[in-house]
């Protein structure tokens, strides 16, 4: 039996000062479920930096309001005659569904192999996902972070080396030098530079919006077979405690994914 109602977190609109544009609600009412329509039972969503820049304004593309904060969760889907998916399933979505479509080959030279150096920035969800990959992979890793304690965190999930940038102000020269023949990394995550520093080191940019249908399943393959886990932050919040949620990632005091449990 679907449910009628549930309990809702919407945004708004932005406030720079505070969170104050996260509405509660309760009792929210579910449109009823057609036949081949998909209801999922969010067990726990974890927030991306996105989340936050919506609500503080920061958010650099087009958005209306209100707006279903979060970005990332895992589920439980049912529907009457939905053909790909059964009542029970565990999947997981996108806030962007376009890899739903065309399977994309990239290409062979920009592949990630053994042997490659991957840079990673931050303690942030993208950089340590990055890391159990790049090291499943056979690379060399290099990781940033801001203290000691994350930086031993980093080296057991694999980093190889590990530099604090705050007691490193040149850590990007630093990075190079641990590199083959000082020739840079191959694969850098998390950062970018502006497109006038691009231009001044006559660098190539290039975007992938995201990745099709065939790289999902197969990505989902490798993290069986590596078994790799996502990494959360000792720190889980309730579902009433999204604000807090907010402020903790906010604060950068997460190490891996914040997650709020619904």
């Amino acid at each position: 039996m679907a449910p009628t109602t549930t309990n809702s977190w919407s945004i708004t609109g932005t406030s720079k000062e505070n969170w104050d544009s996260l509405e509660f609600k309760k009792d929210v009412p579910l449109p009823q479920l057609g036949d081949y329509d998909v209801l999922v039972q969010i067990e726990a969503v974890s927030l991306n930096f996105r989340d936050l820049a919506i609500p503080k304004g920061l958010y650099p593309f087009p958005v209306s309001f209100p707006r279903v904060p979060a970005s990332h969760r895992a589920r439980l889907a049912v529907g009457p005659k939905v053909t790909q998916l059964a009542e029970g399933d565990n999947i997981c979505t996108l806030f962007n569904q376009h890899h739903q479509s065309n399977p994309i080959t990239p290409l062979a030279s920009k592949a990630l192999k053994p042997g490659d150096v991957v840079l990673t920035q931050g303690t942030g969800g993208v950089s340590l996902s990055a890391i159990q990959f790049a090291v499943a992979a056979g690379a060399t890793v290099i990781a940033t972070t801001s203290s000691a304690a994350k930086g031993e965190q980093l080296k057991k999930l694999g980093a190889h080396h590990v530099i604090n940038y705050k007691e490193t102000p040149n850590w990007g020269e630093v990075a190079k030098g641990l590199t083959p023949g000082g020739a840079g990394a191959d694969h850098i995550i998390e950062d970018q530079p502006t497109l006038l520093d691009a231009l001044a080191n006559i660098c190539t940019i290039r975007g992938l919006f995201v990745g099709s249908k065939q790289q999902f399943d197969e990505m989902n393959q490798a993290i069986d077979a590596n078994k790799i886990k996502p990494v959360v932050d000792q720190q889980i919040f309730g579902f009433e405690e999204v604000k807090e949620a907010y402020q903790y990632q906010w604060d950068q005091k997460h190490f891996g994914k914040v997650v709020v449990k619904i």
